[in-house]
């Protein structure tokens, strides 16, 4: 009988490595390589193999999910640059740590006898005894026991004193040099920090701040771009939602979200989607008290005709489109799997619909991208994401503008 071919799926938990880069491309049931596992977190299109594989291989998706994350830190600090009066404080602080210098060597303090100038100028005339040694009644053979150490250091002989070694004796100043360089990397390390903290902060305070008037209008005007100034202008930010159950191939993935997020997809309802607050009838109950008191409508139903007719929205009761609609797209599970894409990605939740892909039930989730107001991120999803990991469910992604 043929033995299995060795592989991490075989091995426990604590003695398979988290991140397996190093063991790509051996054995018989080989792993993809890292660009190939990194154009999948990037939605590149990529052979069928190698989706085959990644639905297959926990250790596969854990890398993706990392490449994920590493993608979107770098494209949340992308825009981040050093304010101008940082680099000022910068430079006043290093011109004040470092006095100005003349140009010529400093004068000898007095009482130093030897400098380094001193020394080689000793040193220089050490060789000229060697012809009179040679001159010498004794002969050469007679200069041998003179005494005289074989050590090699010039300067020294019969009738003299060793003079200092240079390394002994440096010049005056030469210690101050590497304290002075030691006082500038402590400044500018100490400025880089200070700037990161206030980085860090700011940024945390975005976060936080989300729904603050002003951060929120900062959003809607991002939203703008794509269309929705009606989620904008409502009491929170909506986010459309379908049960539409299309079947959509890789190709029309991206067409797909942007029918969504325009209205263009039959039966697509506008609903406040609030993932830190409770889910079904009391949401639904708020958000029609708030749209009361504020006269906004809360919720917009796109007619089937308004697949072929966009202009053609008409209101629905809340009760009639609402409800169903929360029932089947925000469940616990599903909660959870919206805030797992949305710590992953750092974008926000534009867009839901109930789709059949491959052949299978799926969901088209439509994310927003930070600092890209004008385009968007549709991802197709297992309808079982929030039982399984996010690694685990995703099964197709793209990158697309929002119009």
């Amino acid at each position: 009988m043929a033995n299995d071919p060795m592989d991490d799926r075989h091995r426990s938990a604590e003695t398979r490595p988290a991140f397996p880069l190093g063991r790509r491309s051996r054995g018989h049931d080989q792993h993809p390589d890292v660009e190939q596992l990194d154009a999948v977190a990037g939605g590149e299109t990529v052979t069928r193999s190698t989706r085959d594989h990644v639905e297959v291989c926990l250790e596969c998706r854990e890398s993706i999910a990392a490449l994920r994350k590493v993608r979107a830190d770098l494209s949340r600090l992308a825009a981040m640059t050093m304010p101008g009066d940082v680099a000022e404080r910068i430079q006043a602080a290093l011109a004040a740590q470092l006095p100005p210098r003349p140009l010529h060597d400093p004068p000898a303090r007095p009482g130093a006898d030897v400098t380094t100038t001193d020394v080689t100028t000793t040193d220089a005339p050490a060789p000229r005894p060697a012809p009179d040694a040679g001159r010498s009644p004794a002969g050469p053979m007679a200069s041998a026991p003179t005494g005289a150490p074989q050590t090699g250091t010039p300067g020294t002989g019969p009738g003299r004193r060793p003079t200092a070694r240079p390394e002994r004796r440096p010049a005056p100043g030469a210690a101050a040099a590497p304290r002075r360089d030691w006082v500038s990397l402590a400044a500018v390390c100490a400025a880089f920090v200070t700037f990161g903290a206030a980085v860090l902060a700011f940024y945390s305070l975005r976060v936080v701040d989300a729904h603050h008037p002003v951060a929120a209008s900062s959003v809607a005007q991002g939203r703008e771009s794509a269309g929705a100034a009606a989620a904008g202008a409502g009491p929170g930010r909506l986010t459309m939602m379908a049960d539409s159950r299309t079947t959509v191939a890789p190709a029309e993935v991206g067409q797909h979200g942007r029918e969504l997020l325009t209205g263009r997809i039959a039966g697509s309802v506008a609903l406040s989607l609030p993932l830190t607050g409770p889910t079904g009838d009391a949401t639904d109950a708020g958000a029609v008290a708030t749209a009361r008191s504020t006269g906004a409508v809360p919720f917009q139903a796109v007619a089937p005709a308004a697949a072929r007719h966009p202009a053609s929205v008409v209101a629905a009761p809340p009760a009639a489109a609402g409800t169903r609609l929360r029932a089947l797209l925000d469940t616990p599970d599903l909660r959870s799997c919206y805030q797992s894409l949305i710590a992953q990605s750092g974008g926000e939740i534009l867009a839901v619909d109930r789709i059949r892909y491959d052949g299978q039930s799926a969901l088209l989730i439509v994310l927003s991208i930070p600092m890209q107001p004008a385009a968007a991120r549709v991802l197709v999803v297992d309808t079982h994401c929030g039982v399984v990991s996010v690694s685990a469910a995703l099964w197709y992604s793209a990158t697309t503008l929002r119009r």
